[in-house]
């Protein structure tokens, strides 16, 4: 008995450092997984942003659009008129 103990103590001291060896490796992959988490939360709010910003653009341009061809339609309508009324 005498014998086996320090055998006993040298599993023993192995286990818990295995343990240990564990919650270190535990707590890396939790870590690497909330990094992994939060690189992909602020590429999806960039991706959103960006749609944001081009909707806005997109917007915009086709209200300068419209203005564009309502004023074109109002001098073409006054062009005509002016000319039909010459001609009468």
């Amino acid at each position: 008995m005498i014998t086996k103990a320090p055998r006993i103590a040298t599993w023993v001291a192995l286990i818990f450092m295995n343990l240990a060896a564990a919650r270190v490796v535990v707590v890396a992959v939790a870590a690497a997984a909330v990094v992994i988490v939060v690189v992909v939360v602020v590429a999806v709010v960039v991706v959103v942003v960006v749609v944001v910003v081009i909707a806005a653009i997109v917007a915009v341009a086709e209200a300068a659009v419209v203005v564009v061809v309502k004023a074109v339609v109002v001098v073409l309508d006054v062009v005509l008129l002016t000319k039909f009324l010459y001609l009468y």
